[in-house]
């Protein structure tokens, strides 16, 4: 008896199984005179092909092998990038092997909650014209109801330049102005400094300048 497994992919090929192989992993065993199994250990993606019993020359029996396989989500160029100008394009791109084929669910990740981006027909998740209020994280998720399913986290930084408020708010009791100016920008670093009549102020009796670092974006002084 001969076992012989045919591939169609990545191109034609065949591989014999015999009584007398050496590959361990293929067993041939006899029950009754007509009655031949093959069982194969340890299986993988690989064994998935049509295989054909034969006695000779005559075909006994034909049967395919899908081997199911749970959903990988696989490396991109895209999950490297992480900082993006405000105003421009973004693509994520979610490749993923398994079998049968996973479908992608996209998610934002916005305070521990998740908010469902579903996708169809498609790995790419695509924003376009990013702000400054954008959300920041996002989790793409492949699954086809092989468990586990595959989850990658893609985290990125929006670069804009900087915005300034202020406010004036007089204290008639200590006969003075406190003046608060907030700065939001991206990447946000400490050099700040206040002008009067174009001179650059510095602390003395009559200026206090405090600062405070709100998060990575906000600064008030």
């Amino acid at each position: 008896v001969l076992f012989v497994k045919y591939e169609t992919k990545p191109s034609v090929s065949q591989t014999e199984i015999r009584e007398d192989t050496d590959d361990e992993r293929y067993e041939i065993s006899q029950q009754y005179a007509w009655e031949w199994s093959l069982k194969i250990n340890s299986i993988s993606e690989e064994d998935s092909g049509i295989y054909v019993c034969k006695v000779g020359d005559v075909l006994i029996k034909k049967f395919e092998l899908i081997v199911r396989v749970p959903p990988r989500i696989r490396d991109d160029p895209s999950h490297y990038q992480k900082i993006y100008k405000e105003g421009s394009t973004i693509e994520f791109h979610c490749p993923t092997t398994g079998t049968p084929k996973p479908t992608v669910t996209w998610y934002a990740l916005q305070s521990n909650n998740y908010k469902e981006i579903k996708l169809q027909n498609s790995n790419t998740f695509r924003i376009e014209n990013v702000t400054r209020d954008t959300p920041r994280s996002y989790q793409c998720r492949a699954s086809n109801n092989i468990p586990p399913s595959d989850t990658k986290n893609l985290t990125f930084s929006i670069e804009f330049p900087p915005e300034i408020q202020i406010q004036a708010k007089y204290d008639r009791i200590e006969n003075r102005v406190n003046l608060n100016c907030t700065i939001k920008a991206h990447p946000l670093n400490n050099k700040k400094f206040w002008r009067k009549d174009g001179n650059i102020l510095e602390e003395n009796d009559k200026f206090e300048i405090t600062t405070l670092r709100l998060n990575s974006n906000t600064l008030v002084s």
